[in-house]
């Protein structure tokens, strides 16, 4: 073994500061993911089932379903029809960035239209369901 000198003691101490970063950049990722995989599963997606091609997306979109997967996603979880507010307050509870929904909801309420006149959703008393339903 080589001599421990006060540099190679330095190095070291670098070294270490530098993995536990590492280690706690790791940590908070594996955290983000962890939460993803649970909000999908609330969904009902499934990891090797993704419910649209990556090609098809928004750009902006990220990883994750789209803003219209996800509206869909939550009234069908919910089971019954819900207002505008509370469905914005689940997407954002089940880990959507509330500046995804743009000012004060302007996507979500333009994503809830589009659904509305392709027939996925309806609207009845100033509350969203789904069609189907």
């Amino acid at each position: 073994m080589d001599a421990i000198t006060t540099e190679t003691v330095r190095l070291w101490a670098k070294e270490l500061a530098r993995l536990r970063e590492e280690q706690q950049a790791l940590q908070q990722r594996q955290t983000e993911l962890a939460k993803k995989i649970e909000y999908a599963a609330y969904l009902g997606l499934k990891a090797e089932e993704p419910s649209v091609p990556a090609a098809t997306r928004a750009v902006g979109d990220g990883d994750g379903p789209s803003i219209p997967e996800l509206i869909v996603g939550v009234l069908r979880q919910a089971g019954t029809p819900l207002r505008g507010p509370e469905l914005k307050k689940r997407l954002i509870d089940g880990g959507l960035a509330p500046e995804r929904l743009g000012t004060n909801g302007a996507y979500l309420y333009s994503s809830l239209t589009r659904l509305s006149k392709r027939g996925v959703i309806k609207k009845a008393r100033k509350k969203y369901g789904l069609a189907d339903s």
